[in-house]
């Protein structure tokens, strides 16, 4: 027997009354249609005079596909998606593609979310098209959904193989696109304007409700500028700038209060409020 693949083997049974010899062709190990789908092998077949006489026979080896994969992502199991509040319903958000390796009915993808996302919040806002991929938009959405976590499964027809993914919707005002700060982050002007107070002298009748905290001993917090809070009786005194301009400088990380310049704390508080708020 000639042939490229050394996966079978032949074994041969003679019997005498009819000098008849039969040939079995036995599989030595799994096949992997994947890797090789036909297999051809040419057989010779001997007689026993003084001056041999052959004959030969193709033997073409077809390797039916099984379900022995399963389908993978294109692009790694965790997705991200940013959508903007109020998109209209049916809105496209998303488009996921998967492969499958095998072949036929084994290797035709459809898609669905997994039994923990249908029983999720997440379900009632979106949806997911079974052939396609695609998830969308099944109601208006607020920014109060401020983050959704849904696991998409997608799964061939016969079989419950399946691969997962994390997909993390992260729901975004409108405000965001304009680069606006919402009400609760507005804070801007008040933390700007001790800024001003403490490094510019300006504006100078505000100068005397702020100062610097002092400490007697060098500590990690001696490099950063804080400010000192006043004692409070009630909570009406909030409201002063004595006490809501320390309060609200105290918070702010101290990347952001060592600054010297204004329009580089300008930039660094505007980016933290930011970040706070939408991330």
């Amino acid at each position: 027997m000639d042939g490229s693949n050394p996966c079978p083997t032949l074994h041969e049974t003679v019997s005498l009354a009819s000098s008849v010899v039969q040939v079995k062709l036995i599989l030595k190990e799994q096949l992997d249609r994947e890797s090789q789908v036909q297999h051809r092998m040419t057989l010779i077949a001997a007689d026993g005079g003084p001056q041999p006489k052959t004959g030969s026979t193709l033997i073409v080896v077809n390797v039916i596909d099984s379900n022995d994969n399963k389908p993978t992502f294109v692009g790694g199991p965790t997705f991200e998606v940013s959508v903007v509040e109020n998109t209209p319903p049916g809105t496209v958000i998303i488009r996921l593609e998967a492969s499958d390796a095998d072949e036929g009915p084994n290797g035709q993808v459809r898609y669905s979310f997994a039994p923990s996302t249908l029983n999720s919040a997440s379900a009632q806002v979106f949806s997911i098209r079974n052939d396609t991929g695609e998830i969308l938009v099944k109601v208006c959405i607020h920014v109060y959904m401020r983050t959704c976590k849904g696991q998409g499964v997608l799964t061939p027809r016969d079989v419950l193989k399946a691969d997962c993914l994390d997909i993390h919707l992260t729901i975004f005002d409108d405000i965001y696109l304009l680069h606006w700060l919402p009400v609760e982050q507005r804070i801007y002007k008040l933390t700007v304007l001790a800024f001003k107070t403490q490094k510019m002298s300006s504006p100078q009748y505000l100068n005397q409700h702020i100062s610097l905290r002092t400490s007697a001993r060098n500590t990690r917090s001696s490099s950063v500028p804080l400010l000192c809070v006043p004692f409070l009786r009630t909570s009406f005194s909030r409201r002063s700038f004595s006490t809501a301009a320390p309060l609200t400088w105290n918070s702010r990380p101290p990347a952001t209060l060592n600054c010297d310049s204004l329009s580089t704390f300008k930039s660094r508080l505007k980016t933290h409020l930011f970040s706070t708020a939408f991330c």
